[in-house]
């Protein structure tokens, strides 16, 4: 084109702008006025710094899926995407967001001693990354960084102890899914299936999307534990290795609880005796 514009960007702009609407039921869209060469060329200058988002996710310094999930959050902004898995991004906005994370930072904060880069935060807290970073928005939780201005998303970094106090922990009694596994030495698989077939209760939680289902009820892991245990807590009560101890309970007709089905690394207290 004459203005050097892609195509979808400019049905994206004439659509914001109201020169366009789109057709009902259809991605094609009717010109309601014709645009001004002046307006075009101001559509052309504006959109020229825009990028892909791939382009927009090595900014972030992201992986492309974590950035589509972090658009679907409300967290990052998205310009336009009419071609399928296609969008492109304003800049401006990317360093918006970085510049709303940077809010979180504080210089004399004292370190908790077990900070880690915010985007290798969510395994140890069981969530997403646009999970985390709407905790660290909504709860004000502080960030640090090595560098004197961070860059990057990788480059913020932020306490697992601080984290975990606001994924729903603050209900009394609850317990994160890495804390009740760690209780009954499982592991977090186990715990999410042992919700599943309601051998744990979920924890009562309230409206904030930091307190989500994945939350278990301490009492309800007590109780179980006081039932059931799992092999490799029998095995290092018995100081045995254990795969030959499970096979000796086999042979014994001693059968593991099902767990979703399949699961052979828990067995009732009882059968034991």
């Amino acid at each position: 084109m004459a203005f050097g514009m892609k195509r979808r960007m400019l049905k994206h702009q004439l659509l914001k702008l109201g020169y366009a609407r789109l057709q009902p039921q259809s991605t094609k869209f009717q010109l309601l006025k014709y645009p001004s060469s002046a307006l075009l060329s101001e559509i052309s200058s504006k959109t020229s710094t825009y990028v892909g988002g791939r382009a927009a996710a090595d900014i972030l310094g992201i992986d492309y899926n974590v950035l589509r999930k972090l658009v679907v959050a409300g967290l990052v902004k998205q310009e336009g995407a009419f071609a399928k898995n296609a969008p492109f991004f304003d800049p401006t906005d990317l360093k918006s967001f970085l510049n709303t994370l940077r809010q979180q930072l504080d210089r004399n904060d004292r370190d908790q001693g077990d900070e880690i880069p915010l985007t290798e935060a969510t395994l140890p807290c069981q969530c997403s990354t646009a999970e985390l970073i709407h905790m660290v928005l909504n709860h004000k939780i502080s960030l640090t960084s090595d560098r004197t201005k961070p860059e990057k998303l990788p480059d913020f970094r932020v306490s697992i102890s601080r984290l975990k106090k606001c994924i729903g922990t603050t209900a009394s009694g609850a317990l994160t899914l890495s804390e009740a596994a760690q209780a009954l030495q499982v592991d977090t698989v186990t715990i999410s299936n042992l919700m599943t077939d309601g051998f744990l209760s979920p924890a009562l939680t309230k409206g904030r999307s930091s307190q989500r289902w994945k939350v278990v009820e301490a009492a309800s892991v007590f109780e179980f534990e006081k039932e059931y245990i799992s092999a490799k807590a029998l095995a290092a009560d018995l100081q045995r290795d254990p795969s030959n101890m499970c096979i000796e309970l086999y042979k014994q007709g001693v059968e593991p609880l099902a767990i979703n089905g399949n699961n052979r690394i828990v067995f009732r207290r009882r059968d034991l005796h």
